[in-house]
């Protein structure tokens, strides 16, 4: 009754207005009782308070100060919002786990710093399921690692591991990052060949930054990274 309140996609099925109201305390009471065999309904809601979800979904827009019921004394819409995401992630669901990854990486709000060994643990369970993204955040810490006392030593072998996994499954990113690995001899060797076969995949998947390595190798004196 809550998604055919709220999202399109659901609607024509019940019939139901438009009513994203009426859909908030539905969809709130089955993220709270959500299992590993629903974590869906926890990330929903969480996307819900974090106001990600796409505006071409909702059959409506939701009133102002139409989550404030559901947000405790002492909290904020955002750090509810990322609760539930980390509930959706506990309970198994693949793109929280990516997303919360990603948001221990980057510190996104609520999170206020890095935190490298949460962030690895998300993006690997995220990984574990197939997610490319997640393998690419753990290239990522990998090739860069993190400064400070507690911080992450970068691990090449890893990084470059990481990035073929992702870029095997056709990720673009991954696949420039391969690129890169063979041309600096990052977990592996040198080689202009490899170098550049990578790069043309990448291209061919849209990526601009290797269509400019490919010109710029293509130079009678090719420009180095």
């Amino acid at each position: 009754m809550g998604m055919a309140y709220l999202f399109k996609f659901a609607s024509p099925s019940l019939g139901l207005q438009a009513d994203p109201v009426a859909a908030l305390p539905l969809l709130h009471r089955v993220a709270t009782v959500a299992t590993v065999a629903t974590p869906q309904h926890a990330f929903i809601f969480g996307r819900l308070l974090l106001s990600k979800l796409p505006p071409d979904e909702i059959r409506a827009p939701l009133p102002s100060n139409a989550l404030a019921h559901f947000v405790p004394a002492g909290s904020t819409v955002v750090l509810e919002g990322w609760k539930y995401m980390e509930r959706a992630a506990h309970l198994g669901h693949e793109l929280s786990q990516f997303l919360v990854g990603e948001a221990y990486r980057t510190a996104q709000p609520p999170f206020l710093v890095q935190d490298p060994l949460l962030s690895i643990h998300y993006y690997s369970l995220a990984s574990q399921q197939g997610k490319m993204e997640a393998d690419m955040g753990l290239s990522i810490w990998f090739l860069h690692g993190s400064p400070g006392e507690d911080g992450l030593e970068k691990d090449p072998v890893l990084a470059f591991m990481f990035a073929k996994k992702a870029a095997k499954k056709g990720l673009p990113m991954a696949e420039l990052t391969m690129g890169f690995c063979a041309e600096e001899g990052i977990g592996c060797p040198k080689s202009l060949q490899t170098t550049i076969e990578w790069y043309k995949k990448a291209k061919e998947h849209g990526n601009s930054v290797a269509a400019e390595r490919l010109n710029a190798l293509s130079q009678s004196s090719p420009n180095a990274l």
